[in-house]
């Protein structure tokens, strides 16, 4: 089962966890445009890897910020999407979620 959670990242659900993934836009050696994917890890359960997700996502914006603002921006960030995601997919899933 594949969940999208924000942008081009998504999760799939396998038997012995998650597995982060992107999808993203490139070109071919002959420069024909293609689509691929990137696994950017595999996680026990799924609040580390929305979690995961979430630092990726962040780190794409361009804005410069304080170290501190940004580990603080990114700390509140995860605790609501977790949240938030880990209750979609335990209803998505009846409860079955690690």
């Amino acid at each position: 089962m594949r969940v999208h959670i924000v942008n081009s990242f998504y999760i799939d659900i396998i038997p012995k966890g998650y597995v982060l993934k992107e999808e993203y836009e490139g070109r071919t050696k002959e420069g024909r445009p293609r689509t691929g994917e990137r696994n950017h890890g595999f996680y026990s359960d799924i609040a580390s890897a929305v979690k995961r997700c979430l630092e990726l996502n962040t780190m794409k914006g361009s804005e410069a910020v304080e170290l501190w603002q940004y580990a603080k921006m990114v700390e509140e960030s995860n605790k609501r999407a977790v949240n938030s995601l880990k209750r979609e997919i335990e209803l998505l899933l009846g409860g079955m979620v690690k």
